[in-house]
């Protein structure tokens, strides 16, 4: 169980160090953009010092490797499958319960945050790691979930932009509910049609946010 509650965090891991891996090479490439190149390595190398690990020294090709990882990930979901599955079925229906959340917020996906930051304007953001927690409390065993969520802003002048993530978490209810009330949807619970149109607006008001950004605009 302690496995699966950090299953999200597993393949957090994983998706960072794949994405680290897509910047092989890029040392050598005159014209690869060395801001491009640290976004992709940075999450990678920040999850290992975070916990006072030395990340795995990279081979010749650039390239680094977690020995383990993957066939971890795949015991943890081959011996939770009947788990995994049933959770797996609420999110084709839909609808969420606590225990379903990992399953909706795995690294990767995108969501649409509700009326948060930017003076209530939805913003689209990244899951980039989740997990469970459990304690213990006077009324027993508590059980809480977070998840971490990453946006690009712009910082600085010339039109720089940097990664900005924050978490939020989840005490454990009961019952199952319809996860479009979430206030951060996952994208693919909009239905192809409408998440289309909610893309669309994304991709325009980024345009615009980078033009604003990277220009001289004054009010």
């Amino acid at each position: 169980k302690d496995l699966y509650n950090a299953l999200g965090i597993l393949r957090a891991v994983r998706r960072e160090r794949d994405e680290y891996n897509s910047a092989g090479g890029a040392d050598d490439d005159p014209e690869a953009n060395p801001s491009d190149v640290r976004a992709l390595r940075r999450p990678f190398l920040d999850r290992f010092s975070s916990v006072g690990v030395r990340p795995p020294v990279p081979d010749e090709g650039g390239r680094v490797d977690v020995p383990g990882l993957d066939d971890l990930i795949r015991f943890v979901e081959t011996h939770c499958a009947d788990m995994t599955e049933a959770r797996r079925a609420m999110v084709a229906a839909g609808t969420y319960d606590f225990d379903s959340l990992g399953e909706w917020f795995q690294p990767g996906v995108r969501i649409v945050a509700r009326n948060a930051f930017s003076a209530g304007a939805d913003v689209l953001c990244e899951v980039t790691w989740s997990n469970y927690e459990e304690g213990r409390s006077l009324f027993g065993i508590t059980r809480r979930f977070r998840a971490g969520f990453r946006f690009f802003a712009a910082v600085g002048g010339e039109g720089k932009f940097a990664p900005v993530e924050f978490s939020e978490s989840m005490e454990n209810f009961d019952g199952s509910r319809d996860v479009r009330t979430l206030p951060f949807v996952p994208v693919e619970a909009l239905g192809e049609s409408e998440a289309g149109g909610v893309l669309a607006g994304f991709r325009k008001r980024g345009e615009m946010y980078k033009r604003c950004a990277v220009g001289a605009n004054f009010l």
